[in-house]
Formats: C-alpha cells, structure tokens, sequence
C-alpha cells in the first residue's frame, strides 16, 4: 500500500468510489458547453421583439436575419438594461468569492474566482491543520483569511467590469437556442 493510499483511507477517503461521479460530472460539463445552434432575440422599447440572426452591428443600427427578411433596427427603438452599480458589484464580490461576477452576469469569471477562493480555503485550512492539528478555530480563521484573497482580487476585478459597463449602453438582447 502507497503512502498516499493510506493517508487517504486514514482519512476516510475512498478514490475509487469517487472516480465514477467525477467522470460523470465531467462528460456532464462537456454536454452542457457544446456550441448550440442559436439566435438572438433583440427586444423593441414598444414591447415587442425581434428574433433571428444578428447580422451586423454599427452605431446606429442592428441588422438581423429573420424568418420574414431582412431588417435593419435602430438603436434608438431597442430596449437598453439598466447597469450595475459598481460599488454594490465590488461588495458582493467581497462576500462571496466570484459574487461580483454573478451580479454582472459574468459567470464564467464567476466559477474562476470561486474555484479559486475555495481553493485556497482548503488548502489554508488543511495546511493549518497539519501545523497545529489540535487547533480547528485557527484553521477555521486560516481558510476564512484565504478565502477572501481571491475574494477581493475578484471584487476589484467586477468592480472595474462593471465601471465600463455603465460607460456604454446595453441593449436588451437576450442569445437563444434554436
């Protein structure tokens, strides 16, 4: 028996009942990242909506491939989002690892700072615990501090996003799946 396999059935771990669940989370992710035929749907300041293929994109105007024909759609007539509010994105970063970027809808960065705050989490607590393994609370306050490392990249991170999102307009288009 390796060392590593007995420190890991000291510890309660089982690797090969894990690896199963792993794999199937991982063929998982794949499906759900695979490129998906998709269309966009541009909503009207009147209500309604516009759904087909952005063509093209200029300072006045979309031009989107619909089932009908051709359109060209001015800016002035499309929906615009409100911005976030980069103060209130900056403290969400800071309580939640990745926060920031969940509440600009930036999820991809969102899941990095994440990963990266529990991380470092894990690994200051078990770090810790191998110093003073008699000492759960300075472990438990070892893995909050490095938790909010990551934390507070990612706050400043969101914090500067959000900034340039509320220097430009957004308009009100949403990408669906055919």
């Amino acid at each position: 028996m390796t060392q590593a396999t007995a420190r890991g059935r000291r510890l309660g771990l089982r690797w090969e009942a894990m690896s199963r669940p792993l794999a199937s989370l991982l063929a998982l992710c794949l499906v759900l990242a695979a490129p998906a035929a998709s269309a966009e749907t541009i909503y009207l300041r009147n209500g309604t909506h516009v759904t087909g293929k952005i063509t093209r994109e200029d300072k006045a105007a979309f031009t989107v491939d619909t089932s009908t024909g051709r359109r060209k759609i001015p800016k002035a007539d499309v929906e615009l989002l409100p911005t976030p509010d980069p103060v209130i994105t900056f403290l969400v970063g800071l309580l939640l690892a990745g926060g920031g970027q969940v509440y600009i809808n930036q999820y991809d960065r969102a899941l990095i700072f994440a990963a990266l705050g529990g991380g470092a989490a894990a690994a200051g607590w078990f770090a810790t615990r191998q110093i003073r393994p008699t000492s759960p609370s300075t472990a438990a306050v070892t893995a909050i501090v490095c938790y909010e490392i990551p934390a507070l990249i990612g706050a400043f991170d969101a914090f500067g996003n959000a900034g340039r999102m509320s220097a430009e307009p957004r308009y009100h288009v949403e990408y669906d799946a055919q």
